[in-house]
C-alpha cells in the first residue's frame, strides 16, 4: 500500500516527496524508533505551518501516527517511546483545539475523528472519518469494535486481491479476528503472503494466538519467546509452563518471567470481559490445564483472571489465593491488586442469600496497599475502601497523579461534587468512559437538567455497542433517576430509552449466563415485566456452568418461592453437588439444599467436610456459611461453631490478618449467629476481642454546603458568593444543584406546614385523629339525627347541623389564614433561592465551555446551555407563582 493512497499530499514536488517516504516509512513497519522518527517529523512540519488547510491535513498525518506510536509505545513495553508519543499528541491536540476555534473543515473533521477514535468513541469517530464511505484503512482500526463479526467484515476488502494492505497493525487485527472466528489457516495463510517481516511482534503474535488456539502449547512458546514485548513474554511463560507439564516435566527456566516495569503494568490491568470470539481461545486453554494441572503462579493468575473475565468470581478467588502463595515479591501486588478488585464483585452480588464477602475485600485490599504504597496505582483501591468504611484518610494524599476518573470518584467520596463533575468531564476528554457518562447522568439530572442526562445516557448506548457490562451499568442508574421535571415530558422519554436499554440487553443475554442474570436482576428491581423475568430465570439455568452460576439460578429460584422454582433449584443443586470441588463451594450448596428442605443430602454434605468438627480449621467466610445453616443445626452443634469461629477470629486479629477491619469480620460472624439465636450472639460477642464486637469509626473528613435550614441573614447570597467559582464548571453545576434542591424543599415545607391550633380551633378536615373526639362525635350525632328526624323534627335537625357547619367554615378561614402566615417563612427562603438560582444559571457556562473544542463534550454544553434557559424561565414563573401566594399571606412581597 503507497503513501500516496494515504495522506492529501499537496505542495511542492521535493515536498510531496518528503511527506509520501514519511508516511511509507510509517506504514510498512512497527518499529518503535522508526514511528518515533516519522513523529517527529511529521511534527515539525506542522509547528512550520500557518494556519490553513495545509496545516489541517498535515496535522491530521501528525495525528495519526502520534495515535500509533503511543499505543505502540504501550504494548511492546518502550516506556520512553511511549512517554514522547504521548507529549508529542497531547502539543498536537492542543494545536487541534487552536485550529478548531476558526471554524470546521473537512481536514479537522478528520483530526477529530482520530482523536475520538483514540479516545474509545468508535461510533463517533466512524461519522467524522468517513469520506464518501471510504474509510482509510490506518483510520479503520480507530473504529473497529474487537471481537465484532462486522471488524472482519470491513477488513476482508483491504486482503482481497488486488489489495494488498501492508499496515502492520492492519494485519495483525484482521490476522487476530480470523484467529478468533476460528479460521486458523486463513490466518496463517495471510502471514505466509510475506505480507511483512515474520520476526515482528506484531506477527509473532498472530503465529502465537494461532498455535494456541490449536492447544500447541510448544509451537505457541516458540513464537512468544522471540519477542520482546511484555505480553509476549508473559504469554511465553504461560505457555512454556503448560507445554513443559503436557510434556510430564515441570516449568524449566526458560519459562519464568521477567517481571520489569513494563511486565508488572500489564499484570496489573485486568481484561474486559469475555466475549463470545474469546471463548474458544479459553477453552482451549482451560482444557490444558485440566488434562495436566500446572504449578505455576503465571498459570493460576491466568485461570484467575480468566475466571474474573467471565464473572466466575468464586473460581477466581481460588486462583488468585494460589497464585499469591508461590509469586515473587515482584508480583505479589499485581496479583493481590486483581483478587481485590475480584472479591468487590462478591461483597453484593444483588441476589438475596448470597454470602457477602466485605470483609474479605478490605483485608485484600489492604493487603494490596502495604505492597505497593504508591497511590495514584492504588487509586482504584483507595477510593473503594474509603467509600464503603468512610476512612477519608486513604485518599487525603495529592489526588494530582490520579487518573482524572478516579480523581473525581475521590472527590465524590468526599463529598466534593464540584471538582467531581470536573474530573468526570476531564476523564470523558481524554477517553470513553461509561461510569464517568453515568456519574454525570446522576449529578445533571439532580441539577434538572433532564434531556441532558438523557442525552449522556443514549451517547452509552451508541458507543458501547455489544458491551453488555456498559450498557447493564447505565440501565441501573437511569433506573435510579427520577426526572426533576415530568411537566417537559422527561418521564416518558426517560421510560422510552429504559426500553431501548432492555430490548439491546436481552438481545446480548441469549448466549452468557452472567448477562442474563444481570438483566434479570436489572428487571426485578422494578417488580414489572414479570413473563419476562420468568424467561430469563429459565434461560439461566440452561446456560448455567459451575458451582457459582447453578447456585445463583438455585437462590433465585428459591425466592421466587412457586413450584416450578422449586424444582428447578433442586435440579441446578444436583448439578452443583457433581461439580463442587473446593470445601466453600460444598458449604455453599449444604445451604442451599437445607433451604430446599433436603436436610439428609445437607447434614451428609456437612459431615463429608467435617466442619461440625471441634478439631476442624475453617476460614471465617466458611464459618459463617455454616452457621447460615443453623436453623437446621442442634443447639449445641450451633454454639461450639459458633464459639470456635469467634476463637478463630481472635487468633486471625491477635495475628494482624484482618488488619484494621476485624470488626467487620466480628460485626457479619454476630449479625449471622442472630439470624437464628439472639443469646447464642451476645454470648459470642463477650467471647471476641474489644475491637471485633464493632466495625471502626473515622472521622467525617468530607465535605457538604449548609443545609437549608440553618441559614445567615443574607442565606442563600453568602453560599453561592462563596462556592460559585468562575474557574470550576463543576462548582457552578453544584451551585445550581444545590440551590435546585433547597429551593424544592423549601417549598415543599411551605405547602406542608400545619398551623399549631388547638383542637377546638382546628376544622375536623384538617385534625389528624381516629374518629373519636368530641366534635367528631357531635357530627355523628347530628347526622344522626337528621337522618332519623321525623317531619317536625327535621328543619330544627338541618338547622343543627348546618350551623355546624357554619363553625367549620369559619375555622377552615381561620386556620388557612395561619397556615399562610406560618408558609411565609419558607416561601421568602424559596424566593431568595429562586432569584439566586436564575442568576446561576445565566452564569453557568463560561466561554471555556461555550467554545469547547472536542466534539463530545461541545454536544454536552449545548444540551446545558440549552436547558439552561430553559430552567431559568421555569424558574421566573415558579418566582412569579411563589409571590403571588406571599400576597395572600402577608399582603405584601
Amino acid at each position: 500500500m503507497n503513501a500516496p493512497e494515504h495522506g492529501a499530499l499537496s505542495g511542492s514536488h521535493g515536498e510531496t516527496d518528503a511527506r509520501a517516504y514519511t508516511y511509507a516509512l510509517f506504514l510498512e513497519t512497527s518499529d518503535t524508533e522508526v514511528w518515533l522518527r516519522c513523529l517527529e517529523r511529521a511534527r515539525s512540519r506542522v509547528a512550520g505551518l500557518p494556519d490553513g488547510d495545509e496545516l489541517s491535513e498535515a496535522l491530521a498525518e501528525a495525528l495519526c501516527i502520534a495515535v500509533y506510536t503511543r499505543w505502540l509505545g504501550r504494548v511492546s513495553g518502550d516506556l520512553p517511546a511511549e512517554e514522547t508519543a504521548d507529549r508529542r499528541y497531547d502539543e498536537l491536540r492542543d494545536t487541534l483545539a487552536r485550529c478548531s476555534r476558526s471554524g470546521p473543515s473537512p481536514a479537522l473533521r478528520t483530526c477529530w475523528g482520530l482523536v475520538l477514535g483514540a479516545s474509545g468513541y468508535p461510533r463517533s469517530a466512524a461519522r467524522l472519518l468517513d469520506q464518501d464511505g471510504h474509510t482509510r484503512p490506518e483510520h479503520l482500526l480507530l473504529v473497529l469494535r474487537e471481537g465484532d463479526v462486522a471488524a472482519l467484515t470491513a477488513l476482508r476488502p483491504l486482503f482481497t486481491p488486488p489489495a494488498r494492505c501492508r499496515f502492520l497493525p492492519v494485519v495483525h487485527t484482521y490476522g487476530s479476528e480470523l484467529v478468533k472466528a476460528g479460521a486458523v489457516g486463513e490466518a496463517q495463510d495471510l502471514i505466509a503472503q510475506g505480507l511483512g517481516d515474520r520476526s515482528d511482534p506484531l506477527l509473532l503474535d498472530l503465529l502465537g494466538s494461532a498455535a494456541e488456539r490449536l492447544g500447541q502449547w510448544t509451537s505457541a512458546y516458540e513464537a512468544y519467546r522471540r519477542s520482546p514485548w511484555p505480553t509476549h513474554r508473559h504469554r511465553a511463560a504461560m505457555t512454556g509452563a503448560i507445554s513443559d507439564a503436557m510434556r510430564g516435566g515441570t516449568a524449566e527456566q526458560r519459562a519464568e518471567l521477567v517481571l520489569d516495569e513494563p511486565t508488572r503494568r500489564l499484570m496489573n490491568q485486568p481484561g474486559a470481559e469475555l466475549d463470545q470470539s474469546e471463548i474458544p481461545m479459553c477453552v482451549a486453554f482451560l482444557n490444558a490445564c485440566r488434562m495436566r494441572p500446572v504449578d505455576n503462579w503465571v498459570v493460576e493468575r491466568e485461570l484467575g483472571e480468566l475466571s474474573f473475565r467471565r464473572r466466575l468470581y468464586a473460581e477466581a478467588d481460588l486462583h488468585f489465593r494460589r497464585a499469591l502463595r508461590s509469586a515473587p515479591d515482584e508480583a505479589r501486588f499485581a496479583v493481590a491488586s486483581l483478587r481485590f478488585t475480584n472479591l468487590t464483585w462478591l461483597t453484593d452480588s444483588g441476589i438475596p442469600g448470597a454470602t457477602s464477602m466485605v470483609p474479605e475485600a478490605y483485608s485484600a485490599g489492604r493487603e494490596a496497599l502495604d505492597l505497593n504504597p504508591e497511590t495514584s496505582e492504588t487509586a482504584a483501591i483507595r477510593t473503594w475502601i474509603a467509600q464503603e468504611t468512610g476512612n477519608h484518610a486513604l485518599i487525603q494524599e495529592a489526588l494530582d497523579t490520579w487518573d482524572p476518573y478516579w480523581r473525581a470518584e475521590a472527590h465524590d467520596v468526599t463529598g466534593h461534587r464540584g471538582p467531581a463533575v470536573d474530573g468526570w468531564l476531564e476523564s470523558l476528554g481524554a477517553e470513553y468512559n461509561h461510569r464517568s457518562v453515568g456519574r454525570l447522568v446522576e449529578y445533571v439530572s439532580r441539577a434538572g437538567f433532564t434531556r441532558t442526562a438523557l442525552h449522556f445516557a443514549e451517547l452509552v448506548l451508541d458507543e458501547s455497542g455489544a458491551d453488555f457490562f456498559a450498557l447493564w451499568e447505565t440501565a441501573r442508574t437511569l433506573q435510579d433517576m427520577a426526572p426533576e421535571r415530568p411537566e417537559i415530558g422527561a418521564g416518558q422519554a426517560l421510560d422510552d430509552l429504559q426500553d431501548s436499554y432492555r430490548q439491546r440487553l436481552g438481545e446480548l443475554s441469549r448466549f452468557e449466563f452472567k448477562n442474563t442474570i444481570r438483566l434479570y436482576k436489572l428487571i426485578a428491581r422494578t417488580g414489572r415485566h414479570h413473563a419476562q423475568a420468568e424467561e430469563l430465570l429459565l434461560q439461566a439455568a440452561r446456560q448455567a456452568e459451575g458451582v457459582s452460576e447453578l447456585l445463583s439460578v438455585a437462590i433465585l429460584r428459591r425466592n421466587a418461592k412457586t413450584p416450578q422454582s422449586r424444582e428447578e433449584g433442586l435440579r441446578c443443586l444436583e448439578r452443583a453437588l457433581g461439580e463442587a470441588r473446593d470445601r466453600l463451594e460444598w458449604l455453599e450448596v449444604a445451604r442451599e439444599l437445607f433451604e430446599h428442605g433436603r436436610i439428609r443430602s445437607a447434614r451428609a454434605v456437612l459431615a463429608i467436610e467435617r466442619v461440625l468438627l471441634p478439631t476442624t480449621v475453617l476460614t471465617p467466610v466458611e464459618v459463617i456459611v455454616t452457621l447460615q445453616c443453623g436453623s437446621w443445626l442442634t443447639a449445641a452443634e450451633c454454639e461450639e461453631l459458633a464459639l470456635r469461629g469467634a476463637g478463630f477470629l481472635n487468633l486471625d486479629h491477635r495475628s494482624g490478618r484482618l488488619s484494621e477491619f476485624g470488626g467487620v469480620f466480628g460485626e457479619r460472624l454476630i449479625a449471622t449467629i442472630e439470624l437464628f439465636d439472639r443469646s447464642l450472639a451476645q454470648r459470642v460477642t463477650r467471647v471476641l476481642d474489644p475491637p471485633l464486637r464493632a466495625p471502626a469509626v473515622y472521622a467525617d473528613l468530607g465535605y457538604s454546603p449548609d443545609s437549608a435550614q440553618g441559614y445567615t441573614t443574607d442565606w442563600p447570597t453568602d453560599y453561592v458568593r462563596s462556592a460559585f467559582t468562575p474557574d470550576s464548571f463543576g462548582g457552578r453545576l453544584d451551585v445550581c444543584a444545590t440551590l435546585w434542591r433547597w429551593l424544592h424543599e423549601e417549598l415543599e415545607d411551605a405547602h406542608s406546614v400545619m398551623p399549631s391550633l388547638g383542637e377546638e380551633q382546628t376544622p375536623l378536615s384538617r385534625v389528624d385523629e381516629r374518629g373519636d373526639s368530641p366534635r367528631t362525635i357531635e357530627l355523628c350525632d347530628l347526622w344522626r339525627a337528621r337522618l332519623t328526624a321525623s317531619d317536625d323534627e327535621f328543619a330544627q335537625a338541618s338547622a343543627g347541623l348546618e350551623a355546624f357547619f357554619d363553625r367549620e367554615r369559619t375555622l377552615m378561614e381561620w386556620w388557612e389564614s395561619a397556615r399562610r402566615r406560618k408558609s411565609e417563612p419558607p416561601l421568602r427562603r424559596a424566593l431568595r433561592c429562586a432569584e439566586e438560582l436564575r442568576r446561576c444559571l445565566g452564569d453557568l457556562l463560561g466561554p471555556e465551555e461555550t467554545h469547547h473544542a472536542h466534539p463530545v463534550l461541545r454536544t454536552f454544553f449545548g444540551h446545558i446551555a440549552l436547558e439552561a434557559g430553559e430552567l431559568r424561565d421555569e424558574v421566573a414563573e415558579r418566582t412569579r407563582r411563589i409571590e403571588g401566594e406571599l400576597v395572600g399571606a402577608h399582603g405584601d412581597v
